[in-house]
């Protein structure tokens, strides 16, 4: 026996915790399994499907390694998704196989792709040479005339049967390449110049529709033939540039394309834009970020993204539970470096300041309400701001223009008071203030005043008390705090790692896990967990992946080999194993269509000889489910995981069986390896 139920326990680490693919991830029609793949290689190689709802990640794929695909379509011929990078890469439904493949004889860097479906050729234009992939070499040819290098709007045209390319670099031309030449096509009310916009065919209509691109207005186009004509939308995807677009059975998906968008989802269909998935809010600096333990979820506002003349402040509202959700609703101003905690006598989130504005505003959960106060505090940035253990929200300190503050004010529910305890704390800024519920005081350790400091005093709503000081020197700009519910200690992780237990700070192992860094964290006080934002990257453009601190992490792993005469049968998951995972289930790849298939589930992994090169990989008991596979040859099993958090850390492993008498080794079926699926976070 390999396991057990439990897995070994672990060293808690922060972990990617992510919803769904990012900005920057490759878009494939999957039209044999009516559903849309997403492929990401950054931070980390994750295999996405969109079933017309929500997004599934697909666990126990594997891995492309150290290969970063530039390029992803869906091959007819070979019925499986194939990515291209340093290597080919194929996808047959339950593995990535990986394959050799000659140098295209030029560089592909910045290139425009699209696939020629009829031909079933890739197309690459570099802006001097095409190259083209027919899955086993590359055809490269110097076409002259040439469209140039330009970042134009990219296609496959199925109905007249050619590759199409339009605008790009100040031009509102439009090519056609038919394999072996570029053609120059007559156009009639062309939509203008621009860069970068999304081209792809609506098989519903038979028209090659364009959207976005960085001219204004960002409107929808249609191309029919070589007319031109502008769809008036009642909706749009907003603007973006270099989107991804794919036609999915129904219209045509558009994700991601620019650093001001995080993700989100939207089908054109019927002639308008429908928003489907509201993705995640981008990575970002200095957001307002708490957590409401009246509605269990945390709440992110505002902060900044970009550099210098780049910097963008924001001025969004998202909540995350389970999932994100974007509130597109008025509220507070742009800004960062606001404060956001928890008052209790308001039953809602209280929201002040950030860099030049004295404003309070408070959050119910559904809207933004400004409030009004007889005394308004100074303006500061990096100030303690936490629930107060009497009720409402402490204030203490922060940065102003000059000097570190050293005042102290209540939130009470009408307003701002300001107090003057003895002792108190001196004047400080960028230091760490954490409310722990259980003790019902604030930890603050750290800051500067101005030198770096590695004080800790707590507040219990009545009067301040020094307790013992930090082993280091500490503030919020190198590392982050928060209350951990499944200890009740405040965490203290960055460069190093440390635990409050109210009497002493205890050394923990160094950070060793997620590299993304992450200027916000809090307590998730209902899933008894810890939650981390990424902070904005200028050289990367991903979905916004939380951290989530953890000694279980969500997960999914094979097992031993499977046994058939060509690709054995294989099980991933369609979603992420986590407590309340109501949606969750296995999918086995057959590799053959209509045969009957046994599904076998249980709690302890083993390795059993069966004869032929066939292994049994569970030991007994189990639970088995039997269900023919479907035209696209996959078998799927429902496995609902209870809300409990009791579950976490339990290990299940499943392995399939499938009547293939053709492609059998052992009495007429093939067989799967074992897929270990551990339930987590």
């Amino acid at each position: 026996m390999l396991a057990g139920a439990f897995a070994t326990a672990q060293t808690a680490e922060f972990a990617h915790l992510a919803t769904g693919p990012g900005a920057g991830c490759l878009l494939v029609a999957d039209p044999l399994r009516d559903r849309v793949i997403a492929l990401e290689s950054y931070p980390e190689s994750r295999l996405w499907e969109w079933d017309g709802m929500v997004w599934a990640q697909r666990l126990g794929a594997g891995s492309l390694g150290s290969s970063v695909p530039f390029t992803a379509f869906y091959d007819a011929g070979r019925r499986a998704l194939v990515a291209l990078g340093t290597a080919e890469h194929v996808w047959d439904g339950v593995r990535w196989n990986t394959f050799g493949m000659p140098a295209p004889g030029t560089s592909l860097t910045n290139s425009l792709k699209a696939h020629d479906s009829h031909r079933q050729r890739h197309v690459v234009f570099n802006g001097v040479d095409v190259a083209e992939w027919d899955g086993a070499q590359w055809h490269l040819t110097s076409p002259i005339p040439s469209p140039g290098y330009r970042d134009a709007a990219f296609a496959y045209d199925p109905v007249h049967r050619r590759t199409l390319l339009y605008g790009g670099h100040g031009m509102d031309d439009l090519w056609s390449w038919d394999g072996s030449g570029w053609t120059v096509l007559q156009l009639h009310g062309a939509p203008g110049a621009r860069d970068g916009a999304s081209f792809g065919c609506d098989a519903a209509t038979g028209r090659m529709v364009l959207y976005g691109g960085d001219a204004a207005p960002h409107a929808t186009w249609a191309l029919a033939g070589t007319l031109w004509t502008r769809i008036t939308t009642a909706h749009d995807a907003g603007p973006r540039a270099g989107a991804r677009m794919v036609f999915d059975g129904k219209g045509l998906l558009l994700i991601g394309g620019s650093a001001t968008q995080g993700g989100e989802l939207w089908r054109f269909q019927n002639g308008d834009w429908i928003e489907l998935d509201g993705g995640t809010p981008v990575p970002r600096n200095d957001p307002a970020w708490a957590w409401d333990p009246a509605r269990g979820e945390t709440v992110l506002f505002g902060g900044s993204s970009g550099y210098q003349q780049t910097r963008q402040l924001h001025s969004d509202t998202w909540t995350f539970g389970d999932r994100w959700r974007h509130h597109a609703i008025p509220g507070p101003s742009p800004r960062s470096h606001a404060g956001l905690a928890w008052s209790a006598v308001d039953n809602a989130m209280l929201l002040f300041g950030g860099a030049g504005a004295t404003d309070t505003w408070s959050w119910n959960g559904a809207a933004w309400a400004q409030r009004t106060s007889p005394a308004t505090p100074p303006w500061r940035t990096e100030m303690a701001f936490a629930p107060d253990p009497g009720g409402g929200v402490l204030m203490f300190g922060g940065g102003a223009t000059s000097s570190p503050l050293g005042d102290q004010w209540r939130w009470n529910g009408s307003g701002w008071q300001q107090l003057a305890p003895a002792p108190m704390p001196g004047p400080r800024h960028a230091m760490h203030a954490v409310h722990d519920p259980l003790r019902n005081v604030v930890v603050m350790v750290g800051g500067y005043s101005p030198y770096p400091s590695a004080e800790t005093w707590e507040w219990d709503g009545a009067a301040w008390a020094p307790r013992t000081a930090c082993p280091h020197n500490t503030s919020s700009r190198t590392e982050r705090a928060c209350y951990r519910p499944e200890n009740a200690r405040v965490l203290l992780e960055g460069t190093l790692r440390m635990e409050w237990d109210g009497t002493t700070w205890t050394m923990l192992p160094p950070p060793a896990g997620l590299a993304v860094a992450g200027p916000r964290a809090s307590g998730d006080l209902r899933r008894s967990r810890v939650l981390r934002f990424p902070m904005h990257d200028a050289s990367i453009q991903f979905r916004s992946n939380l951290g989530v601190f953890t000694a279980t992490a969500a997960a999914a792993t094979r097992l031993g080999f499977g046994c058939a005469f060509g690709p054995a049968p294989g099980i991933t998951t369609v979603g992420r194993p986590s407590p309340g995972a109501a949606t969750f289930r296995l999918a086995t790849a057959t590799f053959a269509a209509g045969a009957p298939t046994l599904v076998a589930i249980g709690l302890q992994s083993g390795n059993q000889a069966l004869g032929s090169g066939c292994n049994l990989w569970l030991a007994g008991p189990w639970v088995t489910s039997v269900s023919v596979a479907s035209a696209a040859a996959e078998v799927t099993t429902p496995l609902p995981i209870p809300a409990s958090l009791a579950l976490r850390g339990i290990e299940l492993f499943a392995q399939a069986a499938v009547l293939d008498p053709p492609r059998a080794l052992l009495a007429g079926i093939t067989m799967s390896d074992a897929l270990r699926v551990a339930i987590g976070d």
